[in-house]
């Protein structure tokens, strides 16, 4: 399929949150500022996002899926929901309940780190 892991987190983050701007994007992803725009632009230039001002200040872009974004973005989720079911095809049940509360976690950690408003997991 030739997509880069770091494009993939960007389309699911993307499907997940539309709109986000790229500052708030490279936090969720853990990754440099630069290192997005430029993932940004090559995948702009693929036609899988669009970039549009904020209403409220100009020089913000929120960043959202195109028609073929949102398809890439569905086809790299399925792939990965194929992965994690291989990873976890031969663990018992309450094995994968520690690990599924183990990742809760984490991602509560991880969230508030970011201050992103609280959810029910």
């Amino acid at each position: 399929m030739g997509v880069k892991t770091s494009e993939h987190e960007i389309l699911i983050n993307l499907q997940r949150q539309p709109g986000i701007n790229q500052q708030a994007l490279a936090a969720r992803c853990f990754t440099a500022k630069s290192h997005v725009s430029a993932l940004l632009n090559d995948m702009a230039a693929k036609g899988w996002i669009g970039r549009h001002a904020d209403m409220s200040d100009g020089r913000v872009k929120r960043l959202t899926l195109t028609a073929a974004g949102s398809e890439m973005a569905a086809r790299t989720a399925h792939i990965q929901a194929e992965v994690v079911t291989l990873m976890a095809k031969d663990l018992a049940h309450s094995e994968l309940l520690l690990i599924a509360r183990s990742m809760t976690n984490v991602c509560v950690r991880l969230e508030a780190a970011l201050g992103v408003p609280k959810e029910k997991h």
